[in-house]
């Protein structure tokens, strides 16, 4: 059976289980847009298991049982809460909530006019879809809305929109309630919640982190302490979309008083010890709302976090994990930071803890057995092709180029290169690719520095890259996957050495000479040069890639480690090296720098590298700390450098752009600093 209809049967199972998490999650069967997203991250999951396998991966051992959810009804995670609650007189009965005036004040504003309960509504439902493929916590998930633009993928315009104009209006009401100027009140948090019954995902775990009650009794500023004054605006109505989940206050005369919530209802009150609250456990259906917490400041600033999103956050499965980090996860938590660390190699998938559970539901593609066919829409393309190459897998498997040549495996059969999917994202965006096409643009500032498109053909043993920069200039790259023995990350092509290519095709014509370093497998910024009419010559600190780099037509190639020894991309780059590269007019290095050793072992080598007159170009990732201090050590040398950042947008024939952000720095020397 085809890999077509293997993942056809696979989406035609995704869709029907989609359909009945669509009402669990708040929304309906009828929600196309929940149920193709919901498919979506099945995909996107797929492809990584797809991965995996191809890769040679043994099968994830089944995830234990998720831990039992805390059996309290009221679980603390805060002494001074708990404390305070241990204080109250035995409980004296419950009543509705009402008004409370003072420092400590309490104000429920029914039928508000800030959103209409059809409109609530609405929101609660595009909360539903955006909350697809987000960290849930024991039937908790959250969106966070202090940079609002950081939902771009997940919310349309017009529900971000109504997210600005709430969290406005909500501040105006937190003022008036305590009595401050509205300009004084700085956004501290501000968050879209959905509270379902705890264990509602425990079947599937729906990138399920490590279970906590949502329902435990706190005080807001003992938990944040700029969580001065809090607001929620309700999406959705006790007893009709949910039981349970009632609101309440633990007070100190020993009556709880409860806020039963409608959609358009909005509460504020004080964060402080005399409002002791919690939110009961919802007991069915989805409770839905809009929180916003404030604090008092002599230079509020903007109201709104800058920044976030920037790309599709259903691109990859990296991607959405990102994104899922992001909007999903506290700020606090370090969970999040580890997976937002963009100096991490590994790909986000790697660095999951073990809390974080990452399946995402129980369809699969079967790669046993008959399926039962399906007519239903064309599948994922670039699923079926790792479906097909997973289902090739018994043929041999390809050579290992990168391992020594007489190196077998136990079985006496020759090392298999670990296909072009093993990346998993480890050698940049390439590894979960979700295009096929696509148009690569450098930018800096307003003015366009050169752009290229770029066509990716899938093969067996990875993926091939055909870039045409316009004229004759052309360049096909051949991508290569990591192999059981070492890291991959120069078998790849890395978005600094797209965005160096297209430097040297737009502003670096004149180079005669030049010398690339660090340049990897795909080595495209000195092919870029090569094909302008320069004399290349390419360079690398790993023996087994000079073979592979000496097939390349048009360049010299020649074993050369600028940091002068030790292991580089996992391979040996202790053997004996050739003769250093002669003097060049152009000296090229992409994303070579990673620590403050190689800094300063560029900014030693590249003097002897460059001829009298001649310019280094050296580009890494932004966040790269390492080629800054290099720029730095250059200019102390007598280097002119210019260090700027440049913006590197990929733009897909089909799906969202994004964008990267590169940092190159040019140093260009003078009579005075040449080779020795």
């Amino acid at each position: 059976m085809s890999a077509t209809d293997r993942c056809k049967a696979f989406e035609h199972a995704a869709r029907q289980e989609a359909a009945l998490q669509a009402v669990q999650d708040g929304t309906d069967a009828s929600d196309a847009g929940y149920i193709e997203r919901f498919v979506r991250v099945a995909t996107l999951q797929e492809r990584h298991r797809a991965a995996q396998t191809l890769a040679g991966a043994a099968a994830p051992a089944p995830l234990p049982p998720p831990p039992p959810p805390p059996t309290s009804e009221r679980p603390f995670y805060e002494a001074r809460a708990e404390a305070a609650y241990a204080k109250r007189p035995p409980t004296r009965g419950e009543e509705p909530l009402v008004d409370v005036r003072g420092e400590s004040y309490r104000r429920v504003l029914r039928d508000c006019p800030i959103l209409a309960k059809s409109d609530a509504r609405a929101l609660a439902r595009a909360a539903a879809r955006g909350m697809v493929g987000a960290f849930r916590n024991n039937g908790s998930t959250t969106l966070g809305c202090a940079a609002p633009e950081a939902l771009q993928g997940r919310l349309d315009d017009v529900s971000i929109a109504t997210i600005r104009r709430c969290v406005v209006e909500l501040r105006r009401l937190a003022a008036e309630a305590a009595g401050v100027d509205e300009r004084r009140l700085a956004l501290s948090g501000a968050f879209l919640a959905r509270l379902q019954p705890p264990g509602a995902a425990a079947r599937r775990r729906a990138l399920e982190s490590k279970p906590r009650g949502y329902w435990n009794v706190h005080v807001d500023e003992y938990n944040v302490d700029t969580y001065e004054h809090t607001t929620l605006l309700y999406l959705s109505d006790h007893g009709s979309d949910f039981t349970g989940g009632r609101f309440v206050f633990y007070d100190g005369d020993g009556v709880d008083r409860y806020l039963e919530p409608s959609a358009g209802t909005v509460i504020c009150f004080r964060g402080d010890a005399a409002n002791l609250h919690a939110v009961e456990k919802v007991s069915s259906g989805c409770r839905f709302a809009l929180t916003a917490l404030f604090h008092e400041s002599s230079d509020p600033g903007p109201l709104f976090e800058a920044g976030g999103g920037g790309g599709d956050p259903y691109a990859s499965w990296d991607a959405l994990l990102r994104s899922a980090a992001e909007t999903s996860l506290m700020a606090q938590d370090a969970r999040r930071r580890d997976l937002l660390d963009d100096a991490s190699s590994a790909p986000v998938a790697a660095r999951l803890a073990t809390d974080l559970r990452g399946d995402w539901c129980d369809a699969r593609v079967a790669y046993d057995g008959e399926v039962v066919s399906d007519t239903g829409p064309a599948p994922d393309a670039v699923l079926v092709d790792l479906v097909a190459a997973a289902l090739r897998r018994d043929d041999g498997g390809a050579f290992d180029v990168f391992g020594e040549s007489d190196e077998s495996s136990d079985d006496g059969a020759p090392p298999r290169l670990l296909t072009y999917a093993a990346a998993r994202g480890a050698h940049g965006p390439s590894g979960t690719l979700s295009w096929r096409r696509a148009r690569y643009t450098l930018m800096d500032g307003g003015e366009e520095v050169a752009s290229c498109s770029c066509e990716v053909t899938f093969t067996r043993d990875g993926a091939q890259k055909r870039l045409v920069f316009g004229g004759d200039i052309t360049v096909v790259v051949d991508e290569l996957a990591a192999t059981a023995h070492n890291s991959g990350t120069g078998h790849a092509l890395w978005p600094g050495a797209v965005a160096l290519a297209l430097y040297v095709v737009g502003r670096e014509h004149a180079a005669q000479s030049v010398v690339e370093l660090g340049c990897g497998a795909c080595a495209l910024p000195g092919r870029a040069a090569a094909a302008m009419g320069g004399t290349v010559t390419l360079t690398d600190g790993a023996p087994a890639l000079l073979p592979v780099l000496r097939k390349l037509d048009g360049v010299d190639a020649c074993l050369y480690n600028f940091a002068g020894g030790g292991a580089f991309d996992g391979l040996d780059a202790a053997a004996e090296p050739s003769e250093p590269p002669a003097p060049a007019d152009l000296v090229l290095g992409a994303e070579i720098a990673y620590r403050a050793a190689d800094a300063e072992a560029l900014a030693d080598c590249i003097p002897r590298r460059l001829a009298d007159g001649g310019t280094a170009v050296l580009c890494s990732d932004e966040k790269r700390a390492p080629l800054k201090l290099c720029g730095e050590l250059l200019r102390k040398r007598g280097f002119v450098v210019e260090d700027s950042v440049l913006t590197l947008t990929v733009t897909p024939d089909e799906g969202a752009a994004a964008t990267h952000r590169v940092r190159v720095v040019r140093a260009s020397s003078s009579s005075s600093v040449g080779a020795s």
